[in-house]
């Protein structure tokens, strides 16, 4: 967990001045912003994790977090509230707004950060598990569990069907000579004719619906799957 970037906002400077130090022991990096307003002119994308008071001056916190959560850019950076002031509306806020965990004050500063970091790794199991997924569309290719939707709906590929659409989908408009295929497809079989790959090619294409079209044939060179 080491090395991960932290933004603090928080005006009290007794409590993220406890809470900065308790986190740099745990060799996490520290930003501290004790102004709503700053928060909007930082690229926050340069942050893992958000770690905001509910109440800043005359701010809310519940408004900024709203705010990142409604920006395309921003909506996947998890955000805490540790916060002195609670009452149960508070903290339903707070998960309204879309926070993954709401601190009272005072804590266990072992908790705190034993809570910062199963958040933390929450969001990098979910990380991983995105990547595994290759969408294009309403097809949807899912290489941790080898299968693949059209609209929501299980389709049946063999395996060398499957590794051709992971190959097409990885490299949207990027033209693949037969060779290139058979040697990225079919690195395991010597035997293999490139007729093979025009008949596979073409039942991929029956399988994959409204998408099979995507697949276009270039004369003289090989296959492209062009967006």
């Amino acid at each position: 967990m080491g090395h991960k970037h932290i933004i603090l906002v928080m005006q009290d400077i007794d409590l993220s001045g406890k809470i900065n130090a308790v986190l740099l022991e745990e060799e996490f990096q520290v930003d501290i912003v004790k102004e709503a307003n700053q928060v909007q002119i930082l690229n926050l994308k340069n942050y893992d994790l958000m770690i905001i008071d509910a109440f800043i001056g005359d701010s809310s916190g519940f408004k900024i977090a709203k705010s990142i959560k409604e920006n395309s850019e921003y909506s996947k950076l998890p955000i805490v509230f540790v916060t002195s002031k609670s009452t149960e509306n508070e903290r339903l806020t707070g998960f309204a707004v879309g926070a993954e965990d709401y601190i009272v004050y005072p804590f266990s500063f072992k908790e705190l950060t034993a809570r910062i970091k199963a958040v933390l790794k929450r969001f990098s199991n979910k990380n991983e598990i995105s990547n595994q997924i290759i969408k294009y569309n309403e097809l949807e290719l899912n290489l941790l569990k080898f299968k693949v939707a059209l609209d929501n709906h299980e389709v049946s590929l063999t395996k060398r069907e499957f590794e051709l659409l992971k190959l097409f989908l990885s490299n949207i408009n990027k033209v693949f000579s037969r060779e290139e295929i058979l040697d990225m497809i079919w690195y395991d079989d010597e035997l293999i004719q490139k007729r093979t790959i025009d008949v596979n090619i073409n039942r991929l294409r029956n399988k994959i619906g409204r998408y099979g079209s995507k697949i276009t044939t270039i004369a003289g060179y090989g296959y492209c799957f062009e967006q």
